[in-house]
């Protein structure tokens, strides 16, 4: 019998793939970690390396690297395995939620019959095996073959007792019959069964000594089988070799075995965590490959052969093509080590990504190590205990937070949750505060662990840091070296302070307290004197603040000084923070007013806004923990954007953190998914118009996109005309940015030639001209 997932009406969608070398306005890219590949295959001259976030590919023949996920037009996000088939000369990929992709000719072709079929449980796509033009997919739930070729389902295996759904984690094909491992131990039936779709054709082996093991990996070859138990310590695996009638040949112990392949019908390739090794039909050892080059370490996931090179997965070094241990070439995609994204700070050309991760309302450790991830537009870069001294590999988890200093991007400060705060100059890590050289002090639940959850530069370069579960929790560290710890209140005490902010202007600290509300500090100018300093609790009262929520993820202040708070309950804004300590203060916040089909409504009310960013134009970009992001006009009141997963390659409709890069307008969204940019109309405003131009220039064919005129000063007045000095368009700019989609005032595409652009600043003090070629 046939089951459901075969019924259904296929769905095939097509798209174009396309590289991401063209960064435009408007446009997206991924920051998604590729260094782990899991999986390796190879489609005539194109080597795939799959991790667990998306693909990449090289293509030999143009000396390529180009990234391949929802970016860049695969239909989703996690992938689960890949596999080339050769009669097709097409590429499968199999994904967690059991959708499939299919790329040939440069072209993804998405089946979601398994994604959209009533299966209950685990969909996923473990292995495939291909044999002629069919697939043949290792489920969740049983065993579903594809024909290739013709892009359908053919046929849907259910082996477990009774016709149940049984989970399988990899099959393999002999001559004559399919073997499958599963959950509860190795199946085969015979290929020339009429129906391998009924359960009772298929046999369970009992002969084993340890038949009740899951085994995870099969392979056949030679006329034996291969099997792996896989086990959860280091080196603990075995490989079993058995004939076809199962009886043991050979067995293999204390290594990690990740991956086997035919290198051709007498030798096999067996991927180690420590090496790769091709061994002969006597289990001989032929080669090892154990370095890349002598200078790094294998760490092979999984490895093939294509005639000339080894193509290896390395969990460390990504996709690597190798003849011997001294020809080995990297091709390697930075990025950053996981796709944890706590917190985003940007600057001028800089993002500090930290990794680590709390939960619950106490926000409660999970000891993740990784640290805080630093891009320089080109390159990713860790800093952990790995990397740096100061970082002690024993204590320092959970970094959950960085800032920037406002006049140096290179100097930031990073904040672990477990281990104090660190200071990072020119990439390196040069200080750590501690209870022994600062008033940061352990908390008061968890006594060995200093909890600090966010820290600021102020203009002066003082350090303002959070100190959370203790009873003085705002500390100072002045540009001197001076120290103080400051009693916030009542609120403060043993509380935890999720966000703090710096308004310079007014010599005030905000600082949000997780189910409290804000406390605004007011140092009176004097850091080190508390004795004329104020406080003030700003909650959900009316009256005393009128927050959505007591609730607050997060606070910004914008160009024009006001401070936005992202609740549970949506944003609300200070319009007039200055005035909080003034005699008779309006103390509350406002939210934002719409008016939507109708009738009247609050911004964002029912979201919970887990960040917010401001752009160079002043426009707000919130990001929720359920709805994606929104860009919203600079008062709130008009939306710009609304991106989620149905309307854009976002990973993610969870946003936990937001960071716009001042140079080039890139909105950095950090999902519980991973981090994708996306390149707004807007970028920081220029004092003057030292550096303009236009991006790309020359606009080749083929290109519709916007035509970023960069370098401007805010509200500059653009005119663009032809080289005959006729008026083709006119716009004023986003910050330090205006957009042209090549277009006359019409809206229709202009004609091949040079336009000139004319620049005016507001007041007409500047003035500036530039161009860009159009080819038609």
């Amino acid at each position: 019998m046939k089951s459901s997932i075969s019924s259904i009406l296929l769905i095939i969608l097509t798209f174009n793939l396309y590289s991401q070398a063209e960064f435009g306005v408007e446009m997206w890219r991924d920051h998604l970690p590729y260094f782990d590949v899991k999986q390796v295959a190879k489609v005539d001259q194109i080597a795939y390396g799959a991790t667990d976030y998306g693909l990449y590919r090289v293509d030999e023949n143009e000396g390529t690297i180009e990234q391949l996920n929802t970016v860049f037009g695969l239909s989703d996000f996690a992938v689960s395995t890949i596999a080339a088939n050769d009669y097709a000369k097409t590429l499968i990929i199999g994904y967690t939620n059991g959708n499939i992709d299919l790329i040939k000719d440069n072209k993804v072709q998405n089946i979601n019959a398994i994604l959209e079929s009533n299966v209950v449980g685990d969909r996923t796509i473990y292995s495939i095996h291909c044999k002629d033009q069919f697939a043949y997919l290792a489920c969740g739930f049983g065993i579903v073959v594809m024909d290739v070729s013709r892009q359908e389902i053919k046929d849907t295996y259910y082996i477990g007792n009774n016709g149940s759904a049984l989970k399988v984690n990899d099959l393999t094909i002999s001559s004559d019959k399919i073997y499958a491992v599963t959950a509860e131990g190795l199946y085969y039936a015979n290929l020339s069964a009429p129906f391998l779709s009924d359960f009772s054709v298929w046999s369970r082996e009992e002969s084993f000594n340890n038949y009740s093991d899951e085994f995870e990996l099969i392979h056949f070859q030679n006329n034996r089988i291969y099997l792996v138990n896989q086990y959860d310590d280091f080196s603990d695996d075995t490989l079993f070799v058995y004939d076809e009638g199962f009886q043991l040949l050979h067995q293999q112990f204390d290594d990690d075995f990740t991956g086997i392949e035919a290198k051709n019908e007498q030798e096999v390739i067996i991927a180690l965590n420590y090496n790769m090794i091709v061994q002969d039909e006597n289990y001989a050892t032929l080669e090892t490959i154990y370095t890349y080059n002598g200078e790094q370490n294998v760490a092979s996931n999984h490895a093939i052969w294509d005639g000339n090179n080894y193509w290896i997965g390395d969990a460390q070094y990504g996709l690597n093509r190798c003849s011997s241990n001294w020809d080995n070439e990297h091709f390697f995609i930075s990025g950053p080590i996981n796709n944890r994204c706590f917190q985003i700070a940007t600057s001028k050309d800089r993002a500090y990504v930290a990794s680590g991760l709390v939960t619950g309302s106490a926000w409660n450790n999970e000891y993740v190590s990784d640290g805080v991830y630093v891009f320089d537009q080109y390159d990713w870069f860790a800093h952990n205990s790995n990397t740096e001294d100061l970082i002690p590999s024993d204590s320092s988890f959970d970094f959950i937070y960085a800032a920037v200093d406002p006049h140096d991007e290179k100097h930031a400060l990073f904040c672990s949750f477990q281990g104090g705060l660190y200071e990072y100059q020119d990439g390196e890590v040069v200080a750590r505060y501690g209870s022994n050289n600062s008033p940061l002090s352990p908390s008061l639940v968890h006594t060995n662990q200093i909890k600090v959850g966010a820290a600021q530069f102020d203009d002066e370069g003082n350090i303002w840091a959070a100190n959370s579960f203790v009873n003085n929790p705002l500390v100072l560290i002045d540009n001197a070296g001076d120290t103080m710890a400051f009693n916030i209140g009542s609120a403060g005490i043993n509380a935890v302070i999720t966000d703090l902010l710096v308004d310079n202007t007014n010599h005030h600290i905000w600082l949000a307290v997780r189910s409290k509300g804000v406390v605004v500090y007011d140092y009176n100018d004097t850091p080190l004197d508390p004795s004329d300093d104020q406080k003030i609790l700003l909650t959900d009262t009316e009256g005393a603040g009128n927050l959505p929520s007591t609730n607050i993820n997060c606070l910004t202040m914008d160009k024009d000084g006001e401070i936005w708070v992202g609740t549970e309950k949506g944003p609300a804004v200070f319009f007039n923070p200055g005035s909080i300590f003034q005699t008779g203060a309006d103390l509350d916040a406002s939210q934002v007013l719409l008016l939507q089909d109708g009738s009247y409504q609050y911004l964002l009310e029912t979201q919970v806004i887990s960040e917010i960013a401001i752009d160079g134009a002043n426009r707000k970009w919130f990001g929720t923990a359920a709805g994606g992001v929104f860009l919203m006009s600079e008062d709130g009141t008009e939306q710009v954007y609304a991106f989620n997963t149905e309307n854009s390659p976002m990973f993610s409709n969870n946003v936990v953190s937001l960071g716009v890069v001042e140079s080039t307008g890139e909105v950095l969204i950090g999902t519980n998914q991973g981090i994708i940019g996306f390149r707004s109309t807007a970028t920081e405003p220029a004092s003057s118009y030292a550096d303009i131009y236009c991006y790309p220039n020359p606009v080749r064919p083929g290109y519709n996109g916007p035509i970023a005129i960069k370098g401007l000063t805010e509200n500059s007045d653009v005119k663009i005309t032809d080289a005959a000095g006729n008026m083709v368009n006119e716009s004023t700019s986003f910050g330090g940015q205006a957009v042209w989609y090549g277009d006359d005032v019409y809206g229709n595409p202009v004609s091949s030639g040079v336009y000139y652009v004319f620049l005016v600043s507001e007041g007409g003090q500047l003035k500036a001209k530039t161009k860009v070629l159009i080819i038609r």
